[in-house]
Formats: structure tokens, C-alpha cells, sequence
């Protein structure tokens, strides 16, 4: 389990081996020097179970791919140049996801590809924004 807050990223260095054995990640109000530095780390994280993004800033697009996540919450801030996008690729185990966009970014932000979450064998509820969509 590793729980980050309140620091700037700078890009992972090519030797970054991430954390091949990591359940469990929550990142908050963490300022992303790149936006590309996040799809990296989710990357060197194979074994990611949960995954917790609340508050970061400048997280770009952003791409779960990620085979083993069962929980993901996303939520974003105010005023911050946050989210571009949100694109579900594999999470065919993920059972419960909650997106939290601000309004004013709710609007600019896309969430695409929502057939991939079709292919989650175990999605039992998920929240965008105040709206919950229960599986059945």
C-alpha cells in the first residue's frame, strides 16, 4: 500500500523499475510535471488493485489500462488544468469505478470508451460525477 500527497513529480528516470508488487496506490494533490509521467507509473504497476487519484493536478489524459484494478476513483479540482480525457482500455476486473469532475471541467473533459467496460467481467456500480449506475 502506498499512499502519496502534496508533491510535484518529475519524469521517471528510464532505470524506474516502478512497483512490480504494488496492491494499492493513492495519489493526492500531487502536481504532475508532464502530463504524461501518470500513464507511465500506472504502467509499472502490473499487480494495482486500487488506485486512487484525488485532487492531482495536470494529470492529462488519462489512460486505465490496467488488468488487475477492481476500484478507481478520479477526482479533480477546481481551476486546475486537470483531466483532458479518461480512456478505460483493459479493466476487465475493475468492480467499481467513481469519476468526480468539477463543472467546470466536466464539460471540456471526455470519458470515452465505455465498451471496454462491458468487458469487466465484475462492475457492480459506478458513479460519474452525483450520478451512480448500478449493475444488476
Amino acid at each position: 500500500h502506498l499512499e502519496l500527497g502534496y508533491l510535484t513529480t518529475h519524469p521517471l528516470p528510464s532505470s524506474f523499475n516502478g512497483f512490480p508488487k504494488l496492491h494499492h496506490l493513492v495519489l493526492a494533490f500531487i502536481q504532475f510535471s508532464r502530463k504524461y509521467i501518470l500513464p507511465g507509473l500506472m504502467a509499472k504497476c502490473p499487480k494495482l488493485v486500487t488506485l486512487k487519484l484525488d485532487c492531482c493536478y495536470r494529470m492529462g489524459h488519462i489512460v486505465i489500462d490496467v488488468p488487475n484494478l477492481e476500484t478507481l476513483f478520479i477526482s479533480s479540482v477546481l481551476l486546475y488544468d486537470n483531466i483532458d480525457s479518461i480512456a478505460f482500455r483493459d479493466v476487465r476486473n475493475v468492480k467499481s469505478i467513481e469519476v468526480r469532475l468539477c463543472n467546470s471541467l466536466e464539460k471540456s473533459s471526455t470519458i470515452d470508451a465505455f465498451n471496454n467496460l462491458a468487458n469487466s467481467r465484475h462492475l457492480q456500480c459506478t458513479k460519474f460525477g452525483d450520478v451512480y449506475f448500478k449493475v444488476n
